[in-house]
């Protein structure tokens, strides 16, 4: 297994050997985040600081500040080896940033590098080398393109909503009515970078419909309508890196149950797929991290 990305960079070696060292640092502006799990790791970038992303582990081997680190692939991932980053001036005023990766491939690995993982790696090292262009000089001479290919494996692989109770912190959503016919709560993980205003993740998964903003407060936004036979309200609240979306009902007449009853089972699975398509347009938008 052997694979090579590079770019040349119009700054000082200087400038980008600076966002090396800030990789899985509180400014990190390399990495793209909320775009990829963010790259972590137990201590400041130096030997012997472990971690990783999603669930490829490795630890720090080796590291040069301003031109080198290398990290050796740990146990479970698959993946025996190695990847670094480094960075060799091309001149006073320009620099080639590259990341390379040798080692094999194991386990289930094996069938999964060639399918799946070596695509969904290029794309989020094409959006890394985004980053490093962007933040070095300001803008990107011709970004990264991601394969349909790419887009499907990420739609597919994305984070899924699981059932929950009604969260007690979902203030507004227990105290919508006096009375309630019907509820459920759905949660999705969120990746950190990743907006935590509960009115814009509303926004989001409504796809920008006019449901009018009933109330909000802190980490949770009400929004709903009231129809001629039942009165619903959505919650969408926002804590601990987690959006859920909690439904209440009450049935205003005789009809609400019945036309309910046909809704319900559409009900469930339209409110996983909302959620679910939010938590991956966000994900997959254009702008990755660069923080100031």
């Amino acid at each position: 297994m052997e694979n090579t990305h590079s770019r040349r960079i119009d700054a000082p070696a200087s400038a980008v050997g600076a966002l090396i060292d800030g990789l899985a640092g509180p400014g990190d502006r390399l990495w793209p985040t909320p775009a990829w799990w963010p790259l972590l790791l137990d201590r400041p970038l130096g030997v012997g600081a472990d971690g990783g992303h999603a669930s490829i582990r490795y630890r720090v081997d080796e590291y040069e500040p301003g031109r080198r680190v290398r990290f050796a692939f740990g146990p479970g991932s698959g993946l025996a080896g190695f990847h670094e980053f480094s960075v060799t001036p091309d001149g006073p005023d320009a620099c080639m940033l590259a990341h390379d990766m040798g080692g094999r491939t194991e386990g289930t690995a094996i069938v999964l590098w060639p399918l799946a993982i070596r695509w969904l790696h290029d794309a989020l090292i094409e959006d890394l080398l985004d980053n490093a262009e962007r933040a070095a000089t300001g803008s990107v001479r011709r970004p990264a393109k991601r394969s349909p290919w790419v887009r499907l494996l990420r739609a597919v692989m994305s984070e899924r909503p699981r059932a929950v109770e009604t969260p007690r912190d979902a203030v507004l959503a227990r105290g919508a009515f006096d009375r309630v016919d019907y509820a459920d709560s759905f949660r999705i993980r969120l990746r950190p970078g990743m907006p935590t205003d509960p009115y814009e993740w509303a926004r989001v998964i409504f796809f920008h419909r006019p449901f009018g903003l009933l109330d909000r407060s802190g980490d949770e936004a009400l929004i709903g309508e009231s129809l001629r036979d039942m009165d619903f309200r959505v919650s969408v609240l926002v804590e601990e890196g987690r959006l859920t979306m909690s439904t209440v009902v009450r049935f205003r007449n005789g009809l609400g149950p019945k036309r309910f009853a046909l809704i319900k089972p559409f009900h469930r699975v339209f409110v996983r797929f909302m959620l679910r398509s939010a938590v991956h347009r966000v994900g997959s938008a254009r702008a990755v991290s660069v923080r100031s």
